[in-house]
């Protein structure tokens, strides 16, 4: 025989499991998911699995809850590194010369070389 459920037994159920928490926890996880959803412009989802099971007298059930939400976050992002024979990450290519550098600079539009240990500046010859 099928039974058919009062349409507010679902909304009476959610308002007294637990005291009102459930509801709450889900109005506040899906406030937040509304919001993360619209700041990183990505799904998300919030899923509520309810259990059921029978207690041992036989003429009640045991109601559960687990709540998940997946919220999207920012990408975090990452780094191209090198690894060296050691598993040591550098920034540079440990397996390329490096060439010599130098600092150049203009003082009144004419360039000018600055020596990065002492600090001396030197006109260039252009």
């Amino acid at each position: 025989m099928k039974h058919m459920a009062d349409d507010a037994n679902f909304w009476t159920w959610l308002r007294e499991h637990k005291q009102g928490a459930l509801h709450g926890e889900l109005s506040e996880q899906l406030s937040e998911l509304v919001s993360a959803v619209l700041e990183h412009n990505k799904a998300g989802t919030l899923t509520i699995k309810i259990s059921v099971a029978p207690t041992k007298d036989g003429s009640t059930v045991f109601v559960s809850d687990d709540v998940k939400a997946s919220v999207p976050t920012a990408d975090r992002g990452g780094s191209i590194m090198f690894a060296d024979d050691e598993g040591n990450l550098s920034r540079n290519n440990p397996r390329q010369m490096e060439l010599p550098m130098r600092v150049i600079e203009t003082v009144d539009e004419q360039p000018v070389e600055v020596d990065t240990t002492t600090g001396e500046v030197k006109e260039m010859n252009a």
